[in-house]
Parts: structure tokens; sequence; C-alpha cells
């Protein structure tokens, strides 16, 4: 997610609001994710709480990120 956000800002493809838009998105995305997978307790490979635990945390450092960069490049 922060590499997208930086590559779209270097190339500017999206306006600023639609590049935190979908950034956010995609944070929140990952972290719906995260809860789904930890309240189904689906297994995967006797691991049950890894993988929503790392979906989350890339999500939440997704979401900083992106706050970080809506304050420093934007001044939002």
């Amino acid at each position: 997610g922060i590499f997208l956000a930086k590559y779209s800002l270097e190339a500017g493809l999206l306006s600023p609001i639609m590049r935190l838009s979908l950034g956010g998105l995609f944070g929140v995305g990952l972290i719906i994710a995260a809860s789904y997978l930890h309240y189904k307790r689906i297994i995967f490979e006797g691991f049950n709480n890894y993988i929503p635990a790392a979906l989350a945390s890339g999500g939440f450092i997704t979401c900083f990120a992106l706050t970080l960069l809506a304050y420093s490049s934007y001044e939002m």
C-alpha cells in the first residue's frame, strides 16, 4: 500500500483525494478481512491467529502511512 501510494504520487496518476480514498479503502479492507478470518477461526496449517494478525497490521500500517502522506505532502 505504501509503495503504491508513493508511485501514484510520483507519476501523478490520480488526484490526491482519490489516492487517499483508495488507499484508505485498501487499508480498511485488510482490517475487515483480518477480523473476518479471526471470527471464523480458520486454521492455516496450525497457525490460527498469525494470518489475521499480519493482515490487520498491514491494514493499520497502510492507514497510518496514508495519514502521514496527507499531512506531510498535501497539508490536509
